[in-house]
């Protein structure tokens, strides 16, 4: 008997081992390629809704060769981390071609033209049949990202916006009085990138925005009232962009609207919703093209040209960004505590600057469900594959295996 239960245990301990022996060869990369590729090639066709059908039928011949195709399949069952390392260099170029294919279905997304549930759900269900794990960026580990919730939890807590579908996004801020126009230069597109397009220094940015920002009190309320009337359920304003200036009072800087101002954007916001019985929204930026704790060196993200040369010159410093993720959570934490919350729109993350790592997201994730457990948000507090609706939303990272989906 001892004998039998040792053999047991010998074989128990190697089964994980073959589990995982995976035969992955050049063809494997090839045909995922090939998926990736044609599905890229035919969400491109896609025009108008007259062309949906031929969508759907490609990319269900697709998924079914994904499914079948052993070489795809044993490709698919591993990670960058656990992919022989003759084959990393490969395994990186498909996950390339992969985010072609995202961004693909992304600007169809965007059009406007995924809309009826069918076609929906074919896309998602091609798009996990042909899921290839991203590779963990640094710092990164599998126990981080949202509280777990049953999908009955989460379908009480997402009914309100399944149901109320239509919405009114709000950017406001420090941003507005420059109108597209700085140093007499005039930029089109997002005003609010307006330092970034720019490239100017955060002293000048200061000097030239301040005294053109002239927020009164009482519109704020205007607003709520006019995307009431619109037939709105919820709307979203800018609680701060990436200038770093916050709309509403806190004691952790002095850099927001009711210390420079007098007015407390967000307080007349939170209650105007209240009073027309408005779930409300509010953007919040991740970065902050202010504060000198905030350190995007060597990230790839966003940041103006000027407070780099600044920095070259001495005139600026980068200090420790494990202070901004305080700063960040601090302020974050103020909104919470003060006002109506039902909607947080985070923004955003990039690759290699994400996650706890850079923004400490599981700590503020769990912070926003301690103060309201009904609340929803998107997925930017990591790199989103795809923001645009919520069956391609996640609220856990885009790199964990068997990520809960949908939160927007």
């Amino acid at each position: 008997m001892r004998i039998k239960l040792i053999n047991l245990i010998c074989v128990l301990c190697v089964l994980p081992l073959l589990v995982q022996a995976v035969e992955i060869s050049e063809k494997s990369f090839k045909k995922l390629d090939y998926i990736y590729i044609s599905a890229t090639k035919s969400f491109e066709k896609v025009k108008t809704t007259n062309d949906l059908s031929n969508l759907v039928c490609h990319l269900d011949r697709l998924k079914s060769e994904c499914s079948s195709d052993k070489d795809i399949s044993e490709l698919l069952s591993i990670s960058y981390e656990n992919c022989p390392e003759e084959w990393q260099d490969a395994y990186l170029q498909a996950v390339a071609v992969q985010l072609d294919l995202k961004d693909a279905s992304k600007r169809l997304a965007m059009g406007g033209l995924l809309q009826d549930a069918k076609v929906v759900e074919s896309v998602n269900s091609f798009m996990k049949v042909s899921y290839l794990q991203e590779p963990l960026s640094e710092g990164q580990h599998p126990n981080e990202g949202a509280p777990f919730e049953t999908k009955e939890h989460r379908d009480k807590r997402m009914k309100w916006w399944r149901d109320g579908k239509f919405g009114m996004f709000i950017h406001y801020g420090l941003f507005s009085g420059l109108a597209g126009e700085i140093q007499n230069r005039k930029f089109e597109g997002c005003v609010e990138w307006i330092q970034m397009y720019s490239g100017v220094d955060f002293e000048t940015y200061k000097k030239e925005a301040l005294p053109l920002f002239r927020p009164k009190s009482g519109k704020a309320a205007e607003w709520v009232k006019l995307a009431k009337e619109a037939g709105c359920t919820y709307t979203v304003l800018t609680s701060r962009h990436h200038e770093g200036f916050n709309m509403f009072d806190t004691k952790y800087s002095d850099f927001n609207v009711k210390k420079v101002y007098g007015v407390d954007v967000i307080d007349e916001y939170a209650k105007a919703c209240d009073d027309y019985d408005m779930k409300a929204g509010y953007y919040v930026s991740l970065l902050d093209w202010n504060h000198p704790d905030y350190d995007p060196t060597g990230s790839g993200i966003s940041y103006p040209e000027g407070n780099l040369k600044a920095a070259e010159r001495g005139e600026r410093q980068f200090g420790n960004h494990e202070k901004y993720k305080d700063y960040l959570y601090n302020i974050f934490d103020d909104l919470l505590s003060k006002y109506k919350v039902d909607l947080v729109w985070w923004d955003f993350s990039q690759p290699h600057f994400q996650g706890d790592k850079t923004w400490g997201a599981t700590r503020l994730m769990r912070r926003l469900w301690e103060v309201n457990p009904k609340a929803i948000q998107n997925n930017r507090l990591y790199h989103s594959d795809n923001h645009l609706s919520e069956g391609g939303i996640k609220v856990t990272p885009t790199w964990k295996e068997g990520t809960e989906k949908v939160l927007s």
